[in-house]
C-alpha cells in the first residue's frame, strides 16, 4: 500500500468520497489512518464539509478544525443545524412530566431511577451550557473566530429539522426524547449564525435554507442520504417531532429592526451565485406571519446580481394551496439578476409580466428551468406567457419544464417551442396527448 501509484490512490479516495456525505464518513476516516499517502488524499474530502450546531462539543470540534493550519484549508462548506434544547420556565413541571413518562415506559424501578437521573442531569447540563454560550454572545464570537480561520469557505447550508447532526451526542446523553424537549424553530440560533457570517465579511457563493439537502438539479431531485449508511444515529422522539422554523425567526434574521445588521445581510447575500430554499415547514399560525416570512426573504435574492442558481421550493404546512410565496417579494419588481443558469420554482405565484421579464433577461444564460405548481396571478395564461417569452433568444436552454402549472393537464416541455424549433404550442400539445391517453 505504501507504493501504490498516486493515480490509483486518488481513484480509491474519489470512489469512497462519492458515496459518503458529511454525516457518514467512517470509511474516509479509516483510510486516513492506513498510511501517509492515503491520509494525504483522504483528508480534503473528509474535512471539506463540516456539520455543527450550537452545542459545546460541536463548537469545540469546529474550533479545532478551524485552528488547524492544514485541515482548515480544506473546509469549503458549513452545514448548520439550528437545534436547541428548550428551557422550560417551570423545571419542576418538566421533571414531573419526564418522571411520569419514564415510570410508564420502563419495566423496573432500577431502570426508571437510572434513566430519570441520566435525563435530568443531561438536561440541566445542556441548558446551563446554552445559557453560558448565549451570555455576552459567546456562541456568536466562537463561530465568528472560526469563520475567520476558514479561507476557502464558500458554501453555507442551514438544515432545519435535521435528524442526524448532534444526534449521537444527545441521544447518548438523554436516551429517548419527547418532541417538545428540543426545537428547530431558529428564533435564537439562526440570528446567531447569520450575525457571525455577516461580521466575518465572508464572501459566499452558495447559501441554502433546506429541510433536507438536495444534490441533483433535475425535475425530481433525490436526497443525498439515499446512498448513505442507514444506520447513522438519528434522533428518536417518543411524541411528535419538534417545532421547525418560524416566520419570526426569518424576519428577525434577514429583515429585522436592526438597520446595521440588515444592510450587512444584504451585502452578504448580494454576492451569492446560488440560493436554494427547499421543503421548509414554516411554523406560522396566521396569514400575517406567512407574509412576514415571504417579505423577509427579499434581501437574500433581490440584491444579488451574480446569481446563477435559484431554487425556491417552500412547503408551508399550515396553509392551503392558495397561500404561496409571491415571487415579487423575493426578486422584487425590478429584477437585477441577469445571469441565471438554473431556475427551479415550486408552489409560488407571480404576475406573468415578472416571469416574462425574468426569462427574457436571462435568456442567454438559462440552461434548465423547472416550474412546479406555479400560479400566474390575475388569471394569466401560460400559453400567452410562453408566446411573449419566445421573442427572446435562448442560446443554451436545455430543459424548460412545467408541471401542474395552470391550464396544462400534464408535464409540459417547452424548450423546443422557446428555441423556435417548433411552432406548436406546448400547452395545447400536452393537453391533446393527455386526451388521447384518456380515450385509450
Amino acid at each position: 500500500m505504501e507504493y501504490l501509484p498516486e493515480e490509483i490512490t486518488k481513484e480509491i479516495i474519489d470512489h469512497v468520497a462519492k458515496w459518503e456525505d458529511y454525516l457518514s464518513r467512517q470509511d474516509l476516516r479509516n483510510l486516513r489512518l492506513v498510511n501517509k499517502s492515503l491520509a494525504r488524499f483522504a483528508t480534503p474530502p473528509l474535512f471539506q464539509t463540516v456539520p455543527f450546531w450550537l452545542g459545546l462539543s460541536s463548537l469545540e470540534h469546529l474550533t479545532m478544525i478551524s485552528e488547524h493550519p492544514q485541515i482548515s484549508q480544506h473546509v469549503t462548506k458549513l452545514v448548520f443545524s439550528p437545534l436547541r434544547l428548550i428551557k422550560f420556565k417551570d423545571p419542576h413541571s418538566y421533571q414531573c412530566a419526564v418522571q411520569n413518562r419514564l415510570e410508564r415506559d420502563t419495566f423496573s424501578h432500577n431502570v426508571f431511577s437510572l434513566s430519570f437521573g441520566k435525563h435530568v442531569a443531561a438536561y440541566r447540563g445542556y441548558v446551563e451550557a446554552q445559557d453560558y454560550l448565549s451570555k455576552k454572545s459567546q456562541d456568536t464570537k466562537i463561530i465568528l473566530r472560526a469563520l475567520r480561520h476558514l479561507p476557502q469557505l464558500k458554501n453555507v447550508t442551514v438544515v432545519f429539522g435535521n435528524e442526524t447532526i448532534g444526534a449521537r451526542e444527545i441521544m447518548s446523553a438523554f436516551g429517548l426524547l419527547n418532541g417538545n424537549e428540543v426545537t428547530f424553530d431558529s428564533e435564537y440560533t439562526l440570528p446567531v449564525f447569520i450575525e457571525a457570517l455577516t461580521e466575518s465579511d465572508r464572501k459566499l457563493d452558495t447559501f441554502n435554507l433546506v429541510c433536507e439537502e438536495i444534490i441533483s438539479f433535475k425535475l425530481f431531485s433525490w436526497s443525498r442520504r439515499q446512498f448513505n449508511n442507514r444506520h447513522q444515529p438519528r434522533f428518536k422522539y417518543i411524541s411528535d417531532p419538534p417545532k421547525e422554523v418560524t416566520a419570526k425567526a426569518f424576519w428577525n434574521t434577514f429583515h429585522g429592526d436592526n438597520d446595521k445588521l440588515r444592510w450587512k445581510v444584504r451585502d452578504l447575500m448580494g454576492r451569492l451565485r446560488e440560493f436554494h430554499m427547499n421543503r421548509l415547514k414554516i411554523d406560522s399560525n396566521d396569514v400575517v406571519g406567512f407574509h412576514q416570512c415571504s417579505n423577509a426573504l427579499d434581501p437574500i435574492v433581490a440584491f444579488s446580481d451574480r446569481l446563477e442558481e435559484l431554487t425556491t421550493c417552500p412547503y408551508v404546512s399550515e396553509f392551503g394551496v392558495n397561500n404561496r410565496l409571491h415571487l415579487s417579494t423575493i426578486l422584487q419588481d425590478s429584477i437585477c439578476v441577469d445571469n441565471l443558469r438554473y431556475l427551479k420554482l415550486d408552489h409560488v405565484k407571480s404576475p406573468a409580466s415578472l416571469l416574462v421579464e425574468l426569462f427574457t433577461k436571462n435568456s442567454c444564460s438559462l440552461v434548465d428551468v423547472t416550474l412546479i405548481d406555479v400560479r400566474i396571478t390575475n388569471k394569466g395564461s401560460w400559453s400567452v406567457l410562453l408566446r411573449k417569452t419566445r421573442s427572446a433568444e435562448f442560446k443554451v436552454l436545455n430543459d424548460f419544464v412545467l408541471l401542474a402549472c395552470g391550464e396544462a393537464n400534464g408535464l409540459v416541455r417547452a424548450q423546443n417551442y422557446l428555441k423556435r424549433i417548433t411552432d406548436k404550442d406546448p400547452i395545447e400539445e400536452c393537453n391533446e396527448n393527455q386526451e388521447d391517453d384518456d380515450s385509450d
